[in-house]
C-alpha cells in the first residue's frame, strides 16, 4: 500500500509540473501584441480593378482571416464589403510585407470609384483552424500526459489490489509443466 502511495505521489507531482509548464506558455501567448495592419496603399486601375497593398505585422507562425470594408470620407454612414476580391484576403492569410488584395471592381461598380474619396477598414482575426503555435502543441502534449498519468495510476492500483494475499477470488495460475 505504501508503494502505491509513493507512486501516486510521484504522479501527482508530475501532473502539477505539467500544468505549471502549460500555464507559462499560454500566458505568454495571451500577452502577445495583436496583429497590425500598416502601410496601406491603394491603386485604382481604371474601372476594372483596385489594388490594396498592406503589411500584416504578426508572428510568422500564425495564420489570419482578413476582411476589408470600403468606407466613404464624405458619408460616415456608407459601408460596403467588396465581394469580388482575391489575393491576401479571407482565410489563410500569412503575416508579411507587401500583401496584396485585388478587387475586381467592374462587376460591382461599373463606373469605378474616385481616388481619394474612399478608404478601407481592415478586420484581422486569428484563423484558429490553421494557426500553428506552441500553445496548441503544449495543450495536446499536456492532455496526453494527463491521460497517460491517469491510466498509469489506474493500472498500478489494479495491480496492487489483485496481487498475492489480497484475498481476490481470481483464478489461480496453472501449474508449470515438468
Amino acid at each position: 500500500m505504501q508503494r502505491l502511495i509513493r507512486k501516486s505521489r510521484f504522479l501527482a507531482y508530475l501532473l502539477v509540473a505539467l500544468f505549471l509548464g502549460e500555464a507559462a506558455p499560454l500566458a505568454a501567448l495571451a500577452q502577445q501584441d495583436p496583429p497590425k495592419i500598416e502601410n496601406v496603399r491603394l491603386q485604382i486601375n481604371g474601372r476594372s480593378s483596385v489594388y490594396i497593398d498592406y503589411d500584416l505585422l504578426a508572428p510568422t507562425e500564425q495564420v489570419f482571416k482578413v476582411s476589408i470594408t470600403m468606407r466613404s470620407k464624405t458619408d460616415s454612414t456608407f459601408s460596403y464589403v467588396p465581394q469580388n476580391v482575391a489575393g491576401d484576403v479571407g482565410d489563410n492569410v500569412f503575416p508579411g510585407r507587401n500583401n496584396r488584395i485585388v478587387w475586381s471592381i467592374a462587376k460591382e461598380y461599373p463606373e469605378g470609384i474616385r481616388e481619394g474619396e474612399y478608404y478601407f477598414v481592415f478586420s484581422v482575426e486569428l484563423d484558429q483552424e490553421t494557426s500553428t503555435g506552441a500553445g496548441t502543441t503544449l495543450i495536446v502534449a499536456g492532455g496526453a500526459a494527463l491521460v497517460g498519468g491517469i491510466v498509469a495510476l489506474i493500472v498500478i492500483s489494479k495491480k496492487s489490489s489483485t496481487g498475492p494475499g489480497s484475498g481476490s477470488a481470481g483464478f489461480p495460475q496453472p501449474p508449470s509443466r515438468p
